[in-house]
């Protein structure tokens, strides 16, 4: 009978990157695990008020269809329908929404996992405090993946207590950085593994190089920054070293969720948007270096390992990027800035020096990939887990 793993994960499956539960998915069902994939509950509630209707009718298309088979066929992936919403803005936050979120679904998500074939897992694996996917107590082994803060939560009791709760009974907790690797350990975590992100190296680095059309507008040396951009993207520095660097294009790729009004009259910065996974590694090979502007003062970004670095540097190309413990402990190859005159010197240094240290990029995003990544899991799950 074929091995079979259970994701409880926060963004579904046709989500604009493919980081971490995407990542481990496709890892599972490269090594012989049948996959279920299941992501974030959409309810009535969301669709009064949602900004992003495309991503919501993506969403309700999966549910309606009672699940996708997706990687040819070694993952199910499938959006749960709740009439008990979560949303941070509307005060649906409270103890009573967060316990009862997921316990009215249509369908019952238990019978839906009995129809596809999911009855009994091997693994449970969660990266969102998805507590009632441990209640269902289909699994063998349970893991939850913590790649973000989870600190900023405490202004919202429940949720905090919720994946509080979480941490203290799984099997194992995996941690993207030390800082919530120590957070989990505190709270009481019964076994810990610190495993960053890493990299899909062979797609980044053997895609194709053909230039994206809009480049053809965009002039070269291009500095790169792919991935979603929140309160913790510097754009006070952005500002500062596009107007400072004119001869340099800075392309933005990804989903504002902040104003970038300031950004959008300077001339050699260009915001793209949010573009198709299977188009990006395209334009980071025809760009020359990859930013990663951070503000290092944010909590989030002092819990984050960036897996951005992986990929740009996947495609050969130099990274430049602000400082923070969790970078400077890996002993990466990158530029790493302490102020906006730093970075302004090592955009131009990394220019200089892209051809030179190619191979040494592309090396370390080689030893980072997520099949090192799965390897190093699977050896801890195994090892002590039965």
């Amino acid at each position: 009978m074929d091995k079979r793993v259970l994701f409880g994960a926060l963004f579904h499956w046709s989500s604009f990157l493919h980081i971490g539960s995407h990542q481990y998915a496709k890892q599972f069902a490269r090594h012989e695990y049948k996959v279920a994939y299941i992501s974030k509950a959409i309810s009535p509630f969301h669709f009064l008020f949602a900004k992003e209707k495309d991503v919501l009718k993506t969403k309700a298309s999966i549910w309606y269809k009672g699940g996708e088979w997706v990687e040819n066929g070694k993952i199910w992936t499938y959006v749960p329908l709740t009439l008990i919403p979560v949303h941070l803005k509307f005060l649906l936050t409270k103890s009573w929404f967060v316990r009862n979120n997921n316990k009215i679904t249509i369908p019952n998500v238990k019978k839906i996992l009995c129809k596809n074939h999911f009855e009994k897992v091997d693994i449970l694996f969660l990266d969102e405090a998805e507590k009632y996917l441990l209640d269902l107590g289909v699994h063998k082994f349970s893991i939850y993946r913590i790649h973000d803060d989870i600190a900023h939560l405490r202004k919202y009791p429940a949720l905090f207590e919720a994946h509080k709760e979480v941490i203290r009974n799984v099997d194992l907790i995996v941690s993207s950085s030390k800082k919530m690797e120590s957070f989990a350990k505190e709270v009481g975590a019964r076994r810990t593994l610190y495993l960053p992100n890493g990299v899909e190296f062979e797609y980044f680095y053997l895609s194709s190089d053909q230039i994206p059309l809009e480049y053809q507008w965009i002039s070269s040396p291009r500095a790169i920054y792919v991935g979603s951009i929140g309160d913790w993207f510097d754009v006070e520095l952005i500002e500062y070293v596009a107007k400072k660097l004119k001869n340099f294009s800075f392309i933005l790729i990804g989903r504002p969720i902040i104003s970038l009004s300031r950004l959008s009259n300077v001339q050699n910065i260009y915001l793209l948007g949010s573009r198709d996974y299977r188009l990006l590694p395209s334009y980071i090979k025809n760009a020359d270096v990859g930013i990663i502007p951070w503000n290092s003062n944010k909590s989030w970004v002092k819990a984050s390992h960036p897996n951005k670095l992986y990929m740009y540097m996947a495609c050969g190309l130099p990274v430049v990027s602000t400082k923070w413990e969790e970078l400077e402990n890996i002993n990466s190859p990158a530029y790493i800035a302490s102020n906006k005159a730093e970075f302004l010197s090592y955009l131009e240094g990394a220019l200089n020096d892209k051809n030179k240290n190619r191979r040494k990029y592309i090396e370390f995003a080689r030893k980072n990939s997520w099949e090192c990544r799965y390897k190093k899991l699977i050896k801890s799950v195994y090892s002590e887990g039965d």
